[in-house]
Parts: structure tokens; sequence; C-alpha cells
């Protein structure tokens, strides 16, 4: 439960610090991505933004967030962040053929069950720099006038950062002890009263997000609410996993390989996706993310789709099973989604594709 608290802490300060970029970065978005170890690698993006200000009938925003995730818009992912008295929530969602009149359907969804004006983008969204765009023109929308940042920007190491969490989880033990010694640095020297807490947190990001680092979590908790620095060398070499093992792991398959070999073996589970395989590998979504492009040329969300539509195209081909059943056995709760897919990914629906095949 704690672990999960700080976890919704990481991915409100992602977001937050990815609206605030001015101008938007590709190249400072993608560090602090690493660095927070929030992968967003669907295809559809979706704002929404209530203005929450006022003393009476103020929404509560975990209400929201059900609501967004149990209705029949079904984002894959929900971000949410706080911009004054604006609230933000941020959908990264699967492939949706009619985007737009269902993002003007939930819009006035949530207006009508929380009785605030809900303003969001009236089309699909194609990436994180059109939802900054977008972001400051509802901005200027609810309040009248710009967006203006205010507090610092992210300066902290993510580079280092995100390699030193990589070490732990691929069990690289020479660059982790060289990285260790790198990432202490950032820190020594420091006056107690001038501490790079900035730097401090986003390192704690990484850790939290590793699957591996679960059973120590209360080492990180502990350096969460001390910032001397030895309390953070000696729980930094106490929180490194042990070397057994390791040599027999980095002998045998990578991670991208062992997470090719689960998607085609449990391509069926409908919670299949790129933050379960990385729970069940020990490793942080982010390295898992990198890991399977640079070795398989696509993103783990694609890759499972096309594997799905495979199967379902043989399915099709070779048996007498409805959509809905064939949808269910290729991990689609619904059949209108599978349908969907598969028209984007063959350039024509299931039915046709049966008729020219069977």
């Amino acid at each position: 439960e704690q672990l999960e608290r700080q976890r919704v802490m990481v991915r409100f300060s992602f977001l937050r610090e990815a609206l605030r970029m001015d101008p938007f970065d590709e190249a400072r978005y993608g560090n602090l991505s690493a660095a927070y170890n929030v992968t967003l690698e669907n295809d559809v993006f979706a704002l929404f933004v209530v203005d929450n200000s006022g003393t009476e009938g103020l929404i509560d925003r975990e209400e929201i967030l059900q609501f967004i995730c149990s209705g029949h818009f079904d984002p894959i992912y929900v971000l949410w962040t706080t911009m004054r008295h604006v609230e933000v929530f941020l959908c990264n969602y699967d492939l949706q053929e009619d985007s737009k009149y269902i993002i003007t359907a939930f819009k006035k969804q949530l207006s009508d069950r929380f009785g605030k004006q809900v303003y969001g983008s009236g089309v699909e969204l194609a990436n994180p720099a059109a939802c900054n765009s977008e972001f400051r023109r509802l901005y200027r929308v609810i309040t009248g006038s710009p967006f203006v940042p205010y507090g610092g920007h992210y300066t902290s190491k993510p580079t280092l950062f995100r390699k030193f969490a990589d070490s732990i989880s691929s069990g690289d033990t020479k660059a982790r002890q060289y990285l260790l010694g790198q990432v202490l640095s950032q820190f020594e020297g420091e006056e107690e009263n001038n501490r790079n807490y900035a730097g401090r947190y986003a390192l704690l990001y990484e850790l939290y997000s590793l699957p591996a680092l679960n059973d120590k979590v209360h080492l990180l908790d502990e350096m969460y609410r001390d910032m001397r620095i030895e309390t953070w060398k000696r729980n930094l070499q106490e929180i490194l996993p042990s070397e057994a093992g390791k040599e027999e792991e980095q002998a045998g398959e990578t991670v991208a390989a062992k997470a090719e070999k689960i998607i085609c073996e449990e391509y069926s589970n409908p919670q299949m996706s790129l933050s379960l395989l990385a729970e069940q590998l020990g490793v942080s979504q982010s390295y898992l993310s990198r890991s399977f492009k640079q070795e398989y040329g696509e993103n783990i969300s694609h890759y499972l789709r096309r594997v799905r539509i495979g199967h379902a195209k043989v399915l099709m081909q070779h048996g007498n099973d409805n959509l809905n059943t064939i949808a269910l056995k290729v991990g689609y709760l619904s059949d209108m989604n599978f349908i969907r897919v598969f028209k984007k990914m063959e350039n024509e629906t299931p039915g046709t594709f049966r008729k020219h095949n069977s």
C-alpha cells in the first residue's frame, strides 16, 4: 500500500513536470519519462481539465478517476495532477476509430455526473507534445490568462539515475558499482541547508519503480525521510540485490526475449501489458520498454496486438467460433474493441477477412 502511494506520487509529479515544459522538448521529455519510470506507449491521448475552484461543490478526484477507469471509455492508462485549482486528467488508451465521438460523449458524462464544466480535447491527441499544447489552451479558457509555470524545473541527472536503475535490473555488477559511486558523488559535499532535493527525489522515483526492490521499500522510505549522505550510502549498498545466479541469468535469455516468450504464451490474458511484464520480470517499465524496442524494433503494445490478431486470423480460418468468442480467446474482453484493432491493422473487418479466407 505504501509503495502504491509512492507510485501515485511519481505519476502525479511526472505529469506535472511534463505539462510545465515551455516550450515542449522531446529530448527532455524522454529523460523525464526515464527518470520517473512512466512509459506512455499507446497510440491515442485524451486530455480532460476540470475547474475545481470555489469553496463549495469541490469534486473528489478519486471518484473521477474511478469513473474514468470504469466507463465505456476504458483508457489503458490514466495520469492525474493539479495545477493551482485546475485538475488535469490525461488518458493514454488503445486504438479507437471513433475517438472524437467518444471524447465528446465522455466530456458530457463527466459534466452531468459531477456538476462542473469539464473541458477537454475535442479530438484525439497524437503525442505528449500535443497534450502539453492542449493543456495550455484549456487553461487559458478556464482562467482567462496564460499558464505560467511556477517553482523550479526538473534539474536532476535523469540519464545517470536511469543507468544506475538499469544496472540493478540487468545484474551488471561492474557497471552498478561504478554508477553507484557516480550517484553518490552527486550528493557528497552538500551543505545541510543547500541539498539537491530534486536530484534525490528523482533517484528515489527511479528506485521505487523497480519491482526487484519491492522487498526493500522500507530502506527507500528511510532514505525519503532521512536525507543525510551517511544514510543514503548505507541504504544504497544494502538494497543492491545479491549476486547469486546473476552470471547464469546473463548467459541466458535477454529480458526482452523473456518478455516476448511470455507474450506469445499468455497473449490471451486481457491484463497483459508492459506494466504486468515488468512486474513479472522484476525490471522497470522504462528499461523493459527500451530493451524490447531495441531488440524487436517495435514497442510491446504493438507486438502484443500483432500476436493477438495473428492468432485471431488462424481461428477464423480454421474454426467456427463467433467473433465474441474469438475476441475472448485472444485477450479482448470487448468484441467491439477487437473489431476496431483488427480493422486498423488489417485494413478490413474480421467478417470480411473470414469471408475471403475461410
